[in-house]
């Protein structure tokens, strides 16, 4: 399992590997977020809560995973458009390749206790084999990429939050 640096590390790596340039972090003004700036065709700001993959803690249920999310402040989330967003960003790697799941935080942050996002196991081997799949799981949208295909997952999220804002 990696330590926060090394998540954000790899995460830092894998836009570069993506194709993104000019890739900054630094911490985020919202509590429990990391910010990471991304300037190239046109500028982008991702707020995230990157967290490992783990166990679901369920016996019964051994494919599948999770991550743990504390409490969120609504009130300080950007809205989501093509140029800024938040997510929770889950991190495991599978054989040799760093897999990367995202949820809408936006759909996660009405809560006052800790919440769980959930991904199948079947799920994450798609986007090992494919490089990239989106899907519906445990009644909610993902987005799952390895480390070269950041670039797609982050362009449909955007597109996926900024319709959802607009309807």
């Amino acid at each position: 399992m990696l330590n926060k640096t090394d998540i954000l590390d790899v995460f830092h790596n894998s836009l570069i590997k993506s194709g993104y340039n000019n890739v900054e972090h630094e911490n985020s003004r919202i509590e429990q977020f990391e910010l990471f700036k991304i300037d190239g065709l046109h500028e982008l700001k991702l707020h995230i809560i990157a967290k490992n993959i783990t166990k679901s803690g369920w016996i019964d249920k051994p494919l599948i995973r999770r991550v743990q999310i504390g409490p969120i402040q609504s009130t300080q989330l950007p809205v989501s458009t093509l140029n800024e967003s938040a997510f929770i960003l889950g991190v495991i790697k599978i054989i040799d390749k760093y897999i990367f799941t995202v949820w809408s935080v936006y759909e996660n942050f009405s809560h006052n206790t800790n919440r769980s996002c959930y991904v199948k196991i079947p799920n994450l081997f798609k986007a090992y084999i494919d490089g990239y799949y989106k899907c519906e799981d445990s009644s909610q949208m993902i987005w799952i990429s390895d480390e070269s295909n950041l670039n797609k997952l982050i362009f449909d999220y955007l597109t996926f939050n900024k319709t959802t804002l607009e309807k």
